[in-house]
């Protein structure tokens, strides 16, 4: 059993920490091809696994801060599950790409102390996640997803061609780039 499979035995409220089940595709122009969707937080910001990229989960965001709309975040589900458990949710995890490690802390800190008064739910799934598969939250979940990310080569993901569409992009491995 993979260890996706045992946190979806888990029953965890997904929706309260911004990882909810939904729609194995993407559905996104956005949503490289080949992606199987893992949950879905706010606004159409989904995480998933890729075709031929390992066990690399990805954050793929519609509307990225920074124009980069598909970001490595942990090598596999094991350590996206620690980085859950250490920035309290997906919403740092997905942002911390556009953030320098002071704004990451001050968020996740932000965040933490208003869902711990305000969202039971978040903490009862968290510590749901921490128990049930044994983990601790990551260490330094900055620096591993800086790490992550300064090392990804983006031409490596194919998309659609509403993807190349939107974004005013050649497509890879065509002359002149539009058909």
């Amino acid at each position: 059993m993979t260890e996706y499979e045992r946190f979806l035995r888990l029953g965890v409220d997904g929706g309260a920490i911004g990882f909810a089940p939904g729609e194995e595709e993407g559905g996104y122009f956005c949503t490289p091809l080949g992606a199987r969707v893992l949950g879905w937080d706010v606004e159409g910001v989904h995480f998933c696994r890729i075709d031929g990229m390992g066990e690399t989960v990805f954050c793929v965001n519609p509307m990225p801060l920074c124009g980069e709309n598909v970001r490595p975040v942990a090598r596999n589900f094991r350590d996206f599950l620690r980085l859950l458990l250490a920035a309290g949710g997906t919403a740092a995890i997905a942002e911390a790409g556009d953030m320098t490690r002071a704004q990451f802390a001050a968020f996740v800190q932000s965040k933490t102390e208003m869902e711990n008064r305000l969202r039971p739910a978040v903490r009862q799934a968290l510590e749901r996640i921490a128990q049930g598969l044994d983990l601790s939250p990551m260490d330094d979940p900055y620096g591993y997803i800086a790490a992550l990310q300064a090392g990804f080569d983006a031409g490596a993901l194919r998309f659609s061609d509403e993807y190349y569409d939107a974004k005013g992009l050649e497509r890879p491995g065509r002359e002149g780039g539009r058909a």
